[in-house]
């Protein structure tokens, strides 16, 4: 008989507040890991950043840029989805095996777009962080987005509703930031009554 880490995965659309809870959960030491900092990584390489370059045209003597990219995608479907097949493998390689060597009692991994993307990640639970579309659009603006940029954003993220279908827990993230530790608090002690009694027969 043979113990597998118990994972959760943190959803939510953009600006919903997932990397604070996730950074509380951190506080906690449970171990975390962010699909976004995958990426963040992988776009480090030299490689995969030239061939992000020919994905989007960007000629080779120009730094590299985020900002266009994320520009971009929202205009050219196709580069998206490009894009999504070079960096997608990678990042569940990276994920699958943080599960698999994880000796924790269980790893929680903020994955934005899990509903989008058909994560093809076998999760034990999945954990949404909610809010208002409006608080979205706020909190982008905030970022010094334009607010049609920020609307775009979120035209091509799941509904809500669609994200309600997967998940075991919710919470609806318009709480104050200071309260966000003691509900942590609590998801942490469910999450380890759970994954304590959580075995699988190899």
């Amino acid at each position: 008989m043979g113990k597998k880490t118990f994972s959760i995965a943190l959803i939510g659309g953009i600006c919903s507040g997932k990397t604070q809870f996730l950074n509380a959960f951190s506080e906690l030491g449970v171990y975390v890991l962010s699909a976004d900092e995958c990426v963040k990584t992988l776009l480090e390489d030299p490689g995969i950043e030239k061939q992000v370059k020919i994905l989007f045209d960007m000629p080779a003597e120009l730094p590299f840029s985020l900002s266009y990219i994320r520009g971009q995608i929202l205009q050219d479907h196709e580069k998206r989805r490009g894009l999504e097949a070079l960096l997608h493998p990678k990042v569940f390689d990276v994920i699958a095996h943080s599960i698999q060597a994880c000796e924790q009692s269980y790893i929680v991994v903020e994955m934005p777009l899990f509903v989008e993307i058909s994560c093809p990640i076998r999760f034990d639970r999945v954990l949404l962080i909610d809010v208002p579309e409006s608080v979205q659009i706020d909190r982008l603006v905030e970022r010094s987005l334009p607010i049609l940029q920020a609307k775009k954003f979120l035209s091509i993220q799941a509904h809500s509703k669609e994200r309600y279908k997967v998940a075991q827990e919710v919470i609806w993230n318009t709480v104050s930031k200071s309260l966000i530790p003691k509900i942590v608090e609590k998801l942490h002690v469910h999450y380890q009554q759970l994954s304590g009694n959580f075995q699988v027969i190899c």
